[in-house]
Protein backbone atom coordinates (compact mmCIF):
# COMPACT_ATOMS: atom_id res chain seq x y z
CA UNK A 1 0.00 0.00 0.00
CA UNK A 2 1.18 3.59 -0.86
CA UNK A 3 1.70 6.21 2.00
CA UNK A 4 -0.43 8.46 -0.04
CA UNK A 5 -3.52 5.95 0.94
CA UNK A 6 -3.28 6.33 4.19
CA UNK A 7 -2.08 10.31 4.08
CA UNK A 8 -4.71 12.14 2.81
CA UNK A 9 -4.84 15.83 1.30
CA UNK A 10 -6.88 16.88 4.29
CA UNK A 11 -4.92 16.12 6.75
CA UNK A 12 -1.59 17.26 5.26
CA UNK A 13 -3.08 20.87 5.16
CA UNK A 14 -3.79 20.43 9.30
CA UNK A 15 -0.29 20.09 9.96
CA UNK A 16 1.84 21.53 7.04
CA UNK A 17 1.95 25.61 5.17
CA UNK A 18 2.84 25.15 1.38
CA UNK A 19 4.19 28.09 -0.62
CA UNK A 20 3.36 27.79 -3.76
CA UNK A 21 5.55 30.57 -5.13
CA UNK A 22 8.73 29.51 -2.88
CA UNK A 23 7.84 25.56 -3.14
CA UNK A 24 9.02 25.64 0.58
CA UNK A 25 6.65 23.05 3.17
CA UNK A 26 6.64 24.10 7.03
CA UNK A 27 4.90 22.98 9.47
CA UNK A 28 2.10 24.52 10.95
CA UNK A 29 1.44 25.02 15.10
CA UNK A 30 -0.39 22.01 16.12
CA UNK A 31 -3.75 22.41 17.94
CA UNK A 32 -4.11 20.40 21.60
CA UNK A 33 -6.90 18.44 20.40
CA UNK A 34 -3.59 16.44 18.22
CA UNK A 35 -1.90 16.00 21.37
CA UNK A 36 -2.35 13.69 24.53
CA UNK A 37 -0.51 16.65 27.38
CA UNK A 38 -0.43 20.16 27.05
CA UNK A 39 3.60 20.00 27.96
CA UNK A 40 4.05 17.95 24.49
CA UNK A 41 2.34 20.29 22.61
CA UNK A 42 4.27 23.60 23.77
CA UNK A 43 7.16 21.51 22.95
CA UNK A 44 6.39 20.64 19.54
CA UNK A 45 5.43 24.08 18.79
CA UNK A 46 8.34 25.91 19.69
CA UNK A 47 10.91 23.36 18.24
CA UNK A 48 9.01 22.61 15.39
CA UNK A 49 6.31 24.81 14.25
CA UNK A 50 7.04 27.63 11.41
CA UNK A 51 10.18 25.54 10.37
CA UNK A 52 11.20 23.44 7.17
CA UNK A 53 9.35 20.07 7.04
CA UNK A 54 11.56 18.17 4.63
CA UNK A 55 14.82 17.92 4.32
CA UNK A 56 17.51 17.46 0.98
CA UNK A 57 18.29 14.07 0.46
CA UNK A 58 21.34 12.90 -1.20
CA UNK A 59 19.48 12.21 -4.81
CA UNK A 60 18.61 16.28 -4.71
CA UNK A 61 14.97 15.44 -3.48
CA UNK A 62 13.16 16.77 -1.00
CA UNK A 63 11.59 13.97 2.01
CA UNK A 64 10.47 14.11 5.35
CA UNK A 65 7.96 12.37 7.65
CA UNK A 66 4.42 13.48 7.78
CA UNK A 67 2.12 11.52 10.16
CA UNK A 68 4.61 8.81 10.53
CA UNK A 69 4.79 8.63 6.35
CA UNK A 70 8.10 9.32 4.20
CA UNK A 71 6.89 11.59 1.74
CA UNK A 72 8.27 12.95 -1.06
CA UNK A 73 7.65 17.07 -0.75
CA UNK A 74 6.84 17.39 -4.46
CA UNK A 75 3.86 15.32 -4.05
CA UNK A 76 2.99 16.45 -1.56
CA UNK A 77 2.80 20.11 -2.53
CA UNK A 78 0.69 18.76 -5.44
CA UNK A 79 -1.73 16.95 -2.75
CA UNK A 80 -2.24 20.45 -1.07
CA UNK A 81 -2.34 22.45 -3.83
CA UNK A 82 -4.76 20.67 -5.81
CA UNK A 83 -6.32 18.93 -2.81
CA UNK A 84 -5.58 14.89 -4.36
CA UNK A 85 -2.56 13.32 -5.10
CA UNK A 86 -1.13 12.89 -8.26
CA UNK A 87 -2.14 10.62 -10.46
CA UNK A 88 1.57 9.96 -11.86
CA UNK A 89 5.05 10.66 -11.64
CA UNK A 90 5.35 14.71 -10.67
CA UNK A 91 7.77 16.13 -13.32
CA UNK A 92 10.23 18.95 -11.95
CA UNK A 93 9.74 21.43 -14.95
CA UNK A 94 13.26 22.95 -14.79
CA UNK A 95 14.94 19.80 -13.62
CA UNK A 96 15.59 20.82 -10.00
CA UNK A 97 14.68 18.89 -8.31
CA UNK A 98 14.29 19.73 -4.84
CA UNK A 99 12.66 23.40 -6.69
CA UNK A 100 8.48 22.64 -5.73
CA UNK A 101 7.06 25.59 -7.05
CA UNK A 102 3.97 24.53 -7.91
CA UNK A 103 4.44 26.13 -11.35
CA UNK A 104 7.55 24.05 -11.85
CA UNK A 105 5.65 20.76 -11.34
CA UNK A 106 3.35 18.46 -13.90
CA UNK A 107 1.56 15.33 -13.20
CA UNK A 108 2.86 12.95 -16.14
CA UNK A 109 3.32 9.58 -17.02
CA UNK A 110 6.16 7.51 -16.65
CA UNK A 111 6.74 7.92 -20.15
CA UNK A 112 6.23 11.44 -20.00
CA UNK A 113 8.70 11.90 -16.87
CA UNK A 114 11.57 10.30 -19.39
CA UNK A 115 11.21 12.72 -21.57
CA UNK A 116 12.30 15.23 -19.39
CA UNK A 117 15.47 13.99 -18.32
CA UNK A 118 18.98 15.68 -18.37
CA UNK A 119 21.89 14.94 -20.36
CA UNK A 120 24.23 11.58 -18.14
CA UNK A 121 27.35 13.91 -15.83
CA UNK A 122 29.83 10.86 -17.76
CA UNK A 123 28.15 11.42 -21.30
CA UNK A 124 31.28 11.41 -23.32
CA UNK A 125 29.29 13.83 -26.13
CA UNK A 126 27.83 15.87 -23.68
CA UNK A 127 24.31 15.58 -25.18
CA UNK A 128 21.60 12.84 -24.40
CA UNK A 129 21.29 10.11 -26.19
CA UNK A 130 24.89 10.77 -28.63
CA UNK A 131 27.86 8.65 -28.45
CA UNK A 132 30.89 7.52 -30.13
CA UNK A 133 30.66 4.56 -32.33
CA UNK A 134 34.36 3.13 -32.75
CA UNK A 135 33.02 0.63 -34.88
CA UNK A 136 31.87 3.43 -37.42
CA UNK A 137 34.45 5.95 -36.05
CA UNK A 138 31.21 8.43 -36.21
CA UNK A 139 28.75 9.78 -33.57
CA UNK A 140 25.65 7.78 -33.60
CA UNK A 141 22.39 9.23 -32.24
CA UNK A 142 19.31 8.07 -30.89
CA UNK A 143 16.49 9.58 -29.50
CA UNK A 144 14.83 6.90 -26.88
CA UNK A 145 14.37 3.58 -29.09
CA UNK A 146 14.58 5.65 -32.13
CA UNK A 147 17.74 5.47 -34.34
CA UNK A 148 18.24 8.63 -35.71
CA UNK A 149 22.07 7.79 -37.50
CA UNK A 150 25.60 8.64 -38.31
CA UNK A 151 27.30 11.35 -38.27
CA UNK A 152 30.61 13.00 -38.58
CA UNK A 153 30.95 15.81 -37.20
CA UNK A 154 29.48 16.47 -32.88
CA UNK A 155 27.61 19.74 -33.31
CA UNK A 156 25.50 18.30 -36.58
CA UNK A 157 24.99 15.15 -34.44
CA UNK A 158 23.36 17.33 -31.74
CA UNK A 159 21.57 19.21 -33.66
CA UNK A 160 19.81 16.22 -35.30
CA UNK A 161 19.34 14.83 -31.85
CA UNK A 162 17.12 17.69 -30.83
CA UNK A 163 15.18 18.15 -33.94
CA UNK A 164 14.75 14.86 -33.77
CA UNK A 165 13.43 14.66 -29.95
CA UNK A 166 11.18 18.10 -30.80
CA UNK A 167 9.54 15.63 -33.89
CA UNK A 168 9.19 13.19 -31.32
CA UNK A 169 7.50 15.20 -28.68
CA UNK A 170 9.76 15.36 -26.21
CA UNK A 171 9.67 17.68 -23.49
CA UNK A 172 11.48 20.83 -24.55
CA UNK A 173 14.47 20.51 -21.62
CA UNK A 174 14.84 16.93 -22.22
CA UNK A 175 18.78 16.57 -22.23
CA UNK A 176 19.72 19.78 -20.83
Amino acid sequence: MKHEDEVTPEMLKIVLEYSPDTGVLTWRERQKEMFDRGQARHSWNSRWAGKPAFRLTSSGYMRGSVLGQRLLAHRVAWAIHYGKWPDGFIDHINGVRDDNRIENLRDVSAAENSRNSSTRRDSSSGALGVVWSKARSKWMVRVGEVFIGYFDDLEEAKKARLDAASRLGYHRNHGR
